[in-house]
Formats: structure tokens, sequence, C-alpha cells
């Protein structure tokens, strides 16, 4: 594409990508998370309109279904209420056993590695559906930026 004006030439520089998102629905998310099944449909329902508002396909590409795949199911997994977390606590991180004891049944776990991966992504390094969405969204891009 040739630039032909300074607004393009910023468009560009910006990297931010725009477009319309191809349908995906709670439907969508179900057939690649079965174990949800438990969550009301409205609850994933607007997290299915969050993640079209969050990840753009422009950016994603492929990956674009995964990627939203993994943010519903992130969010969902945080907000999990007492009746649906025995199914879903299994995508919270845990980190890597450092310690066990066997008398009192005590097991310590190193999250280090997941706090310096996930640093400054928020609550995505406290499940592995957040980690795996973090490191997938550092191959895409990194959105956008400002041009001075």
């Amino acid at each position: 594409m040739a630039i032909t004006s300074v607004y393009q030439a910023i468009v560009a520089a910006s990297n931010i990508r725009r477009s319309e998102n191809p349908s995906f629905t709670a439907t969508d998310f179900m057939a690649l998370y079965p174990k949800f099944v438990d969550v009301s449909e409205e609850m994933i329902e607007a997290w299915v309109q969050i993640a079209h508002a969050s990840l753009s396909y422009a950016r994603w590409h492929e990956w674009w279904r995964i990627g939203m795949g993994l943010f519903i199911a992130h969010h969902l997994t945080l907000l999990a209420n007492p009746a649906t977390a025995d199914t879903i606590e299994g995508g919270l991180s845990r980190g890597v056993a450092s310690s066990k004891s066997v008398t009192d049944m005590s097991i310590s776990y190193d999250v280090s590695s997941i706090a310096n991966e996930c640093a400054g992504w928020g609550t995505y390094g406290q499940t592995t559906y957040g980690q795996q969405l973090v490191q997938f969204a550092k191959l895409v891009g990194k959105g956008g930026m400002t041009v001075w």
C-alpha cells in the first residue's frame, strides 16, 4: 500500500488494526470448552461480547478463535461460583510444585515464573487460559503505539 497522506502514515505507524470480527457465539465457545456447561448462557454470551470488543480478527487472524475461547474461559474461571467451581477449578494457575511434605499434607508452589511472564497483564497469570492468551498475544503483536 502506497502512503499518500500524513494521515495514512500515522495510521500505518500506529500498528492499530481495525476490522469486523467474524461470527463467534456462546455455542462456538461451548464447542471449544464443553467443561463450562454449568455456566449460564447469559454469562457466556456477555463475555463473548466483551471478547469481540477486545480481540480484533485483523490482529489475530487464524489465532482469533482460540484467542476468543481463551479470553472467555479465563474470565469465566475467575468468576466461577461455588456451584461450578469443581468443574472449572482445573483452569486455575498453581505454578510448579517446589516442596512437598507427607505429614500434614503440605505442598508449596513456585509461581515466580508465571508472575514474571504475565507481569503487567493483570489477572491473566491467575489461570492457565490467561497464561496461554498472554503467550499468544505476545506472538500476534503488541497493538497500538504512540507516534511522536
